[in-house]
């Protein structure tokens, strides 16, 4: 199956609890995975606000970020390539609830 580029999470407000904002599909065969390669966070705020990441949980080992803070006003671009096989989940979180606006594009059915 052909790579599918996608808009895996459309702007959502992040809240101070983490949250799945994606989780990749089932894939068959096993062996396609999701492939995260930007995420973009605004803050339209007047003070800076963190946000945290984690790749299939929140614990620290699978934490991308960790309380980072984004300046106020300003915005924050990460490209990456991240593989979440069939399941795992992308999760997030703020430090200030409905401040923050996190967008995460990426490819679906990626062999």
């Amino acid at each position: 199956m052909a790579r599918q580029p996608n808009l895996l999470v459309p702007p959502t407000q992040l809240g101070i609890n983490s949250a799945a904002l994606y989780t990749a599909p089932t894939y068959i065969p096993a062996a396609q995975r999701t492939v995260i390669r930007h995420v973009h966070i605004q803050n339209p705020a007047g003070s800076v606000v963190n946000f945290s990441m984690g790749l299939n949980g929140t614990v620290a080992g699978s934490q991308v970020f960790g309380s980072y803070s984004v300046s106020a006003s300003a915005v924050f671009d990460h490209y990456c390539q991240y593989p979440l096989s069939s399941g795992q989940t992308l999760q997030m979180w703020a430090s200030g609830a409905s401040v923050l606006v996190a967008t995460v594009a990426g490819e679906e059915n990626v062999g």
